[in-house]
């Protein structure tokens, strides 16, 4: 069940150029479209590590190796590298203005919830290459389970099927986003590029 404040929010229509626009009336009924097939929809099982990964404000680290991780937070001003891989995570936020980036092709795995903060970003390391990066997120319940704040900059694929998934105003989100419901905020920008 979705608040009545997402409910009728924003609504992403798809243009011929392959750019969405958010615009603003009442969101429909799922039952008014057709589900097309999206090729890799499962999420593989998540188990996280038993050890948080803490990266401090305005602070960098040489690429991180695929791994699991109980809670993953990216410092304000700060840059995780992810080499590449498998990677399984209890949580992860990423503070204002940090950026989380996968150097190579990547699928990040998260139990919980995903958090990029203002001007933060999340996703490839080039943008135009988010079909690289898969981020399955198998969190459940009456809260978002992935959240962009504004200005926030997502290259990836998201994917969560059971949760409700926020993209922020004014944020630039290239790659694909499935969740419960998706509310798009005023003067996002959304490019559809899909690693499913």
């Amino acid at each position: 069940m979705v608040t009545s404040a997402f409910r009728s929010a924003f609504l992403v229509v798809l243009l011929a150029s392959g750019v969405a626009r958010a615009q603003s009336r009442p969101v429909p009924e799922l039952a008014d479209y057709a589900v097309l097939g999206l090729g890799d929809v499962t999420i593989r099982a998540v188990t996280p590590g038993a050890s948080d990964f803490r990266l401090p404000p305005h602070t960098g680290a040489a690429p991180v190796a695929a791994g699991s991780f109980r809670d993953v937070t990216v410092g304000r001003g700060s840059v995780l590298q992810l080499d590449g891989g498998t990677y399984a995570m209890g949580s992860l936020r990423v503070r204002r203005d940090g950026r989380v980036v996968c150097v190579t092709e990547c699928r990040i795995g998260v139990l919980g919830t995903v958090t990029v903060g203002p001007g933060a970003a999340l996703g490839a390391l080039a943008p135009l290459r988010s079909n690289l990066v898969r981020i399955d997120i198998a969190a459940s319940g009456p809260l978002p389970v992935f959240i962009a704040r504004a200005r926030a900059n997502v290259s990836a694929t998201v994917f969560a099927p059971a949760g409700d998934v926020i993209l922020g105003p004014q944020g630039s989100y290239r790659g694909a986003v499935v969740g419960r419901t998706v509310a798009v905020g005023p003067a996002a920008t959304l490019r559809v590029d899909s690693a499913l």
